[in-house]
């Protein structure tokens, strides 16, 4: 016979060998002192002694090269040797009464036990009486079915694992596994999994509350995957819902008893609009994606401020609140706006339906909170009538408006000013402030004073415009154009005549029965007249004289006078030009030089300052005269 268990492992020249999953001890295995080892080498070697299972020692050194776990064979028997047939039944007896040991132990005991194998290794089983306890712990790939109920004492693992195809219970029931998970699932991998067979009915997971005595639903879960509760839903963490892919709208619904929808919370995923539902679907609180938020109906206020000091510092942001039920300076008042700076009214329409100066996005009206103030940009009304501003009609400014045309019914109402040269105007009047007033745009009446070179110049003018066109314009006479004689009569004190360059003239009531005429260029003849007016009032005699001037206050031409034996004034005029200031602006004129050119044309130069010529086309001069004196009547008493 021989013993071939494990494998041996040499060293060259060394007597001792080494053996793995070997039994050389075990007597009844027949591996003893004497024995033959048939080597690697393949050569034969006696054996010396045995050491151990795994250790034995060569009668000569191992004459091959240095080799491990390589197989072996040594020869345990051999015809008519009876010492070791003794030896090898003697521990094959004594291995037959440990295993029958064992055996009993194995039957007889209670929990685990530990024997040793036929190659010296230990084991460990549970008895006889520890499986029959633990019966119901087995594999099979049969259904187990347990008529009684099942009492777990220690928690319970489920190690199934699917992954690979995804589990597919094969008949109805209630079934739990573990990592379900494949590519096509939408199930966590390492998860346990509640899985429900529900055949031909609605399936889905009920949840139960029991005494003992009656069960009570607490939650159930339909095979849609909605979830009621009986009771609510707390969370210590994010809530989180995702939009699928049939619809971008999230909703939470709020119902009655009855199953009534009365108010809702749900977003737009695909805008992010998000909407606050409330009386049924009556109203809704939107917020747009923009920012903007729209109200339905009205927003109240209940928690008040009422003190300046209640008023929250929120910097530059601007709030709304409740204060104090008064209206005064004095504290917040019962609705109150809370500004860093201020805050306006702009239009949000377009440019096409809106008014004078109105532009969309900018402000019609404002209140500065930190000046104090309030700016409208057009008109204020106190019910249909609008509020007077500084500058309407004339009020509060520095230069009052202008009337163009005294002949039109429908000039402006206000304090106006005017010039004679304006359609209309009173005579004698070359600057004049006053009123016009209005009657339903059909009449219009003037009140006017003017002011001359003097204060006594000054006159007084009322007229009344009708009928477009019709007009009567009337001077007052007072202290500044009248004087009173000896014998208590008054007399005109300001006659003025406008001499142009043609000759013409335009007379006042004083100055009637006054003559002009254009003798030659630049030369001109009063007649009917003593004079200059020599009232200190107009400036003495030889100074009663207006000239024209151009825009910017200088005059246009020189004058010389001459009064005349009779009382006629001689008025000689001359180019007057300037050397300063832009060209446009020195009066320069051109004339003809009295040569011609190569083409027969005149040559034109500018015009020699003090060149005589006539008065300005379009201009004239002022005269004050002097009157010849006339009888006045008697009074009658």
């Amino acid at each position: 016979m021989w013993y071939k268990t494990g494998t041996i492992s040499l060293t060259a020249n060394n007597a001792t060998v080494t053996g793995t999953g070997t039994a050389w001890a075990d007597a009844k295995f027949g591996v003893m002192p004497g024995m033959i080892l048939l080597a690697p080498d393949n050569k034969l070697y006696e054996v010396k002694q045995v050491n151990s299972n795994t250790s034995l020692t060569l009668n000569s050194n191992y004459a091959g090269t240095t080799a491990s776990g390589q197989s072996y064979a040594i020869i345990t028997t051999y015809e008519g040797d009876i010492s070791q047939f003794s030896a090898r039944f003697a521990a094959m007896l004594t291995f037959f009464q440990g295993s029958r040991n064992d055996t009993v132990s194995w039957f007889t005991g209670s929990g685990d036990m530990t024997f040793t194998k036929d190659d010296g290794t230990k084991l460990t089983v549970p008895t006889l009486a520890k499986i029959q306890t633990d019966y119901v712990s087995r594999s099979s790939s049969l259904d187990q079915s347990i008529a009684s109920s099942v009492l777990f004492s220690k928690p319970v693992r489920l190690s199934t694992s699917s992954n690979a195809t995804g589990f597919i219970p094969a008949s109805q029931g209630a079934w739990v596994s573990w990592n379900r998970k494949t590519s096509a699932d939408d199930g966590l991998t390492g998860a346990t999994d509640f899985i429900t067979h529900k055949g031909a009915f609605q399936g889905g997971w009920n949840f139960w509350n029991s005494n003992g005595t009656t069960a009570d639903l607490s939650a159930r879960i339909s095979a849609a995957g909605y979830l009621t509760t009986a009771g609510g839903v707390n969370s210590t963490g994010d809530q989180i819902m995702q939009a699928g892919s049939t619809t971008s709208n999230l909703l939470l619904r709020f119902r009655d008893a009855a199953g009534i929808e009365k108010g809702a919370v749900y977003s737009d995923t695909s805008t992010g609009q998000m909407t606050i539902r409330w009386g049924g679907a009556s109203h809704s609180l939107i917020g747009k994606a923009d920012g903007q938020l729209n109200v339905p109906r009205t927003l109240t206020f209940n928690a008040i401020h009422s003190q300046p000091t209640d008023v929250p510092d929120v910097a530059n942001l601007p709030v709304m609140f409740r204060g104090h039920d008064t209206a005064s300076f004095d504290r917040p008042n019962n609705f109150t706006i809370g500004t860093w700076f201020g805050f306006s009214i702009v239009p949000t329409g377009g440019n096409e339906i809106l008014g004078p100066g109105v532009e969309r996005g900018k402000p019609v009206f404002f209140v500065n909170s930190r000046a104090g103030t309030a700016h409208v940009l057009n008109n204020l009304y106190v019910g249909d009538k609008a509020v007077i501003k500084v500058g309407d009609f004339g009020l509060g400014v520095t230069n009052s408006s202008e009337v163009f045309d005294f002949t039109k019914n429908s000039s402006p109402a206000g304090i106006h000013r005017a010039v004679e040269s304006q359609n209309g105007a009173p005579a004698g009047g070359s600057a004049m402030v006053g009123v016009t007033a209005s009657i339903s745009g059909s009449y219009s009446g003037h009140i006017y004073t003017s002011h001359g070179a003097t204060p006594g110049a000054i006159k007084l003018h009322a007229g009344w415009t009708r009928s477009n066109g019709t007009l009567d314009f009337v001077s007052a006479w007072h202290s500044g154009n009248t004087t009173v004689d000896s014998n208590g009569f008054i007399k005109k004190a300001s006659p003025i005549v406008k001499l142009f360059g043609t000759g013409e003239c335009e007379l006042n009531e004083e100055s009637q029965g006054v003559i002009t005429k254009r003798i030659s260029k630049g030369v001109y003849l009063v007649s009917g007249v003593r004079g200059f007016n020599a009232d200190a009032a107009w400036g003495g005699a030889g100074n009663g004289i207006e000239i024209p001037v151009d825009d910017n206050k200088r005059p246009l031409i020189w004058i010389e006078s001459k009064v005349l034996p009779d009382g006629d004034i001689e008025i000689r005029t001359y180019h007057r030009s300037y050397d300063t200031g832009p060209y446009s602006t020195r009066n320069i004129e051109a004339m003809d030089s009295g040569k011609i050119d190569d083409k027969k044309q005149p040559i034109f130069v500018e015009m020699p300052d003090g060149t005589p010529i006539d008065i300005p086309e379009g201009r004239f001069i002022d005269l004050r005269v002097e009157m010849p004196a006339t009888d006045e009547p008697e009074p009658v008493f």
